[in-house]
């Protein structure tokens, strides 16, 4: 049965929405095999041979190369200092392996402490991080625990799916600690609901070389402003978040969301996220003087719910152009 996920999760991850490139017939054929090993005397007797005893039982029966590989990949890394899967049929399965492994044992309820991990969850954890920054491969995990999900013989609540995200995600953020990144940097690009963790940490990099340049430093004034007021609201009243011309009782108003649209727009046609994210520093940076004689002429907090609802949205609008890849109020910027 848990050859069968993980041949079926693997083929899953090949298509919409995820889209992992490989070679599929290697893919199909090497994920039927994966396990297959599991099952001889040698691999029962001598376990670490996993995975390396598949590769030479698949090479003897006259499997491809390729295929061979794959299986004995998708067990990697097996420790924090192995090699990650270097070919993408061996990460897919890998990956899927270990998402099979991440949903079961949550939904079976079982505990990781700071002393103890019998299972070895947080390695599967990490496996999958770094298997996906290794192969430089986008993924949404939220989409890859959901597909887990979906095809165990048990139920993973949402609750428990939150709980598989977020011991992700604290693995993903061990390692880019780890890796010397600033901790208030690893705060912003971990903010979004979902995490990818190759535009993640492209972002970081970002963030790193430009955190003092006076562009950088430009956007984020504008940004934790408008931020501060849409957490407050936010705190205070519902805001369903959208703008409404007829609502605008100033030029400023027309002329800041005449400009965030078009800002909107060209985030729009970028097709990578850290792209996207420069873009939107850039945008929101060039928005100073607009933003500004916007707060100096139009009160944000007027007694009229419609109107001050109306200019929520308008920030908000600003405040979106980054926060879905990073949240720049995480930052200690000085």
């Amino acid at each position: 049965e848990k050859a069968e996920r993980v041949h079926k999760l693997a083929l899953m991850l090949a298509q919409d929405p995820f889209n992992l490139h490989c070679d599929l017939p290697v893919l199909d054929r090497a994920a039927y095999l994966a396990k297959a090993d599991l099952s001889t005397r040698l691999v029962t007797e001598m376990t670490a041979l996993q995975g390396t005893a598949g590769k030479f039982y698949a090479l003897a029966a006259g499997e491809p190369e390729a295929v061979a590989n794959a299986i004995e990949e998708h067990y990697s890394p097996r420790s924090a200092k192995d090699s990650f899967p270097q070919s993408p049929e061996g990460l897919i399965i890998s990956i899927a392996d270990r998402l099979d492994n991440l949903a079961a044992l949550f939904a079976a309820d079982a505990k990781v402490t700071s002393t103890s991990d019998p299972y070895g969850l947080r390695r599967d954890a990490y496996g999958v991080v770094g298997s996906l920054l290794n192969l430089n491969e986008p993924f949404s995990l939220r989409r890859g625990i959901d597909a887990a999900a979906e095809i165990l013989p048990v139920e993973l609540t949402a609750e428990k799916r939150e709980e598989v995200y977020t011991f992700i995600v604290r693995r993903f953020e061990n390692l880019l600690e780890e890796r010397g990144y600033a901790k208030d940097a690893i705060g912003a690009v971990l903010s979004p609901n979902d995490v990818d963790p190759v535009p993640a940490v492209d972002i970081l990099d970002y963030i790193q070389k430009n955190r003092e340049s006076a562009l950088f430093l430009d956007a984020a004034e504008v940004y934790n402003r408008c931020e501060r007021i849409i957490r407050k609201s936010l705190e205070a009243e519902e805001m369903d978040g959208v703008v409404k011309e007829n609502l605008f009782q100033h030029e400023q108003e027309k002329q800041l969301w005449r400009t965030i649209q078009n800002g909107l727009e060209q985030i729009s046609q970028i097709d990578l996220a850290s792209n996207r994210f420069e873009k939107g520093i850039i945008l929101i940076a060039d928005m100073k003087e607009l933003v500004a004689d916007f707060f100096d002429h139009v009160t944000v907090m007027d007694e009229n719910p419609d109107f001050r609802q109306n200019r929520f949205a308008l920030l908000n609008h600003i405040v979106s152009m980054l926060r879905r890849w990073g949240d720049l109020r995480y930052l200690e910027i000085s």
